[in-house]
């Protein structure tokens, strides 16, 4: 989880000063780096040396969305024992935009002793597809407005 937490730290700052853009729903133009959500997703896999390449991007989760407010909380994706990335979003918003972002991994628990332990999530929602299995959800999550740069415009639209 350490490993997840500083990737996501290392992101969370690519956004704040206007090196990368999450462009959201209809990006019509932006400049700094926007990355597809793919993309987005792979820069994460690869600070994560723990988790196996093959299968980082499809069990890597990302939600990053504007908000009105710090005190302002995002959707929960975990209901019971199901994880559904249903209502997450990939927008950053523009210079001084507040900006939560949230990155779930969902690592396949498949060891019978750790089961009852471990797990947390036996269902896992994505874009109307489900899969059952059982996988422990890895959390991080960063809050941050974005700084004031003239590199770092997002003209997309919100999700």
């Amino acid at each position: 989880n350490i490993n997840l937490s500083n990737a996501t730290l290392q992101l969370a700052r690519q956004i704040r000063t206007g090196g990368v853009i999450a462009p959201g729903s209809s990006a019509t133009s932006s400049s700094g780096l926007t990355l597809s959500l793919a993309d987005f997703k792979q820069a994460i896999c690869d600070k994560l040396p723990m988790v196996p390449a093959a299968t980082c991007t499809t069990q890597l989760q990302v939600d990053i969305r504007t908000q009105t407010s710090f005190g302002t909380a995002s959707p929960n994706p975990s209901s019971g024992s199901t994880f559904n990335n249903a209502s997450f979003c990939y927008y950053s918003g523009a210079s001084g935009s507040i900006v939560e972002f949230h990155a779930y991994y969902l690592w396949p628990v498949a060891t019978p002793i750790l089961l009852s332990a471990l797990v947390n999530a036996t269902t896992y929602k994505s874009g109307g597809t489900s899969t059952s299995g059982n996988f422990y959800v890895l959390q991080s999550a960063e809050a941050f407005k974005i700084e004031p740069n003239s590199s770092g415009n997002n003209s997309g639209s919100g999700c």
